[in-house]
């Protein structure tokens, strides 16, 4: 293999774009939990969706990056 600097770069930032969606998950359940009557359960709720969404953009990033790396494998032989 031939890229392994590059194969090894691109499971690193997968790595970092899980550990990022798993804080934001973390951030929207607290987000979540803090929804109380009365209050603003409104304004906390579009906050836990908000890091659930940006969770999801995270997730995606560490997908491409994971296809990256195993397209790198496949075609360094």
């Amino acid at each position: 293999m031939d890229n392994n600097a590059d194969i090894i770069e691109k499971l690193d930032l997968a790595r970092n774009d899980l550990d990022e969606a798993r804080s934001n998950i973390d951030n929207a359940e607290s987000s979540y939990e803090q929804v109380v009557l009365p209050g603003t359960p409104l304004i906390k709720f579009s906050e836990g969706n908000n890091y659930l969404r940006i969770a999801r953009t995270n997730l995606l990033s560490g997908h491409n990056n994971l296809n990256q790396a195993y397209n790198l494998m496949l075609w360094s032989e």
